[in-house]
């Protein structure tokens, strides 16, 4: 996949003739190839995300997440077209992984969902428009799109906050409950 035509990165390539990354050029030809691909399926990931909360281990934020470092330029895992040509430049000795940055404490960035149930079998959406919506997480960001809180984050934080205190306190209050207080 040349992942580097298509986002217009404009590294350098070791590998490819010219020594630019596809893309890098401003030429017209150059610019007629870069497609948002990466993006769109990140945003189809995110839109099943959406159907289907609980079917799913990471959040929203997690996903702006991974849109955001893709243009950041601070890690090298999505700079030039390939692995072999990251390679080549000698970028997983002189970058660092996004994954390792973006998996180091999720639960406490809040990019883990909460409320994550395993499904089995097949995951059933209805993907017609009338249920598709923006990723606001990515698509309505500003400086701060990952300090900025989406109200549904919110909620769910606090939700998951509630119910991890209530589980906690259970055990205590049945034990001062009197014998004929459930029936």
């Amino acid at each position: 996949h040349q992942f580097g035509l298509r986002q217009g990165s404009p590294y350098e390539s070791p590998v490819l003739p010219g020594g630019r990354a596809h893309g890098a050029s401003q030429s017209p030809a150059a610019e007629d190839k870069q497609s948002p691909i990466f993006v769109q399926f990140v945003d189809a990931v995110w839109q099943l995300t959406s159907a289907r909360p609980r079917a799913f281990e990471w959040t929203p934020r997690f996903l702006a997440s991974v849109l955001h470092h893709m243009h950041s330029g601070r890690f090298g895992t999505f700079l030039l077209n390939s692995l072999a040509e990251r390679s080549a430049a000698g970028l997983p000795a002189r970058t660092q992984s996004v994954w390792s940055d973006l998996l180091t404490a999720p639960a406490a960035r809040g990019f883990v969902n909460p409320f994550y149930e395993p499904v089995r079998g097949r995951l059933a959406v209805d993907v017609s428009g009338s249920n598709l919506t923006v990723f606001r997480a990515y698509y309505r960001r500003g400086p701060s799109v990952l300090d900025e809180e989406d109200p549904q984050v919110l909620a769910d934080a606090a939700l998951a906050t509630l119910t991890r205190q209530l589980q906690a306190d259970a055990p205590s209050r049945a034990a001062s409950m009197p014998l004929g207080a459930y029936a």
